[in-house]
């Protein structure tokens, strides 16, 4: 007599392989939902999900291929978990080591949200090669006003432009004599 498999027969087939695919639930919590023991989930997913299929599902269902957000939260309530009960037990050293974890999770959350950006940045004020060929392009158009104004309309617009991103601006300053046709 030929044993079926449980998780195939599983009303819940579909959804479980999606979620263990996509490490949302583990093997074991997938078999307690279906009333069969974690060695058959491993088995049946070694041998009755191919590659393929576990590739299309991914593929198919973004959010559940990886939920970086929801994996965030999740981390970060087990790890005020473990801090609560270290806590509570007197173990410093393991509560310094999930904040330690706390602070890394905390760290990427912000890097992904946005709200923490370690890209460089740089102030073309400051450099001194910025303004040395700021001053030397308007050098050169001296004979040509028209250029230079349009030159001096340009920059404005970019500096408007910067000032109202999130980035700042990048400080362009244009003076009268700029764009002051010669006499």
């Amino acid at each position: 007599m030929v044993t079926q498999c449980k998780f195939c027969n599983s009303p819940e087939k579909s959804a479980l392989e999606r979620k263990i695919v996509a490490g949302r639930i583990t093997r074991t919590e997938a078999a307690a939902r279906i009333g069969a023991n974690p060695a058959s989930v491993t088995r049946h997913m070694k041998n009755h999900v191919s590659a393929l299929v576990r590739g299309e599902i991914i593929k198919s269902d973004g959010a559940l291929a990886l939920n970086v957000t929801a994996q965030i939260h999740e981390t970060h309530d087990d790890v005020r978990a473990i801090i609560t009960r270290a806590i509570r037990k007197g173990n410093d050293k393991l509560a310094l080591k999930a904040i330690e974890v706390e602070l890394k999770t905390i760290e990427l959350a912000a890097k992904l949200s946005g709200q923490l950006d370690e890209r460089p940045t740089l102030n073309l004020l400051l450099d001194a090669r910025y303004a040395q060929l700021r001053e030397t392009i308007i050098e050169k158009l001296m004979p040509y006003p028209e250029a230079r104004l349009a030159l001096a309309d340009a920059l404005e617009k970019i500096t408007e432009a910067e000032s109202d991103s999130k980035n700042g601006a990048i400080g362009v300053e244009i003076s009268e004599d700029m764009v002051e046709t010669p006499r």
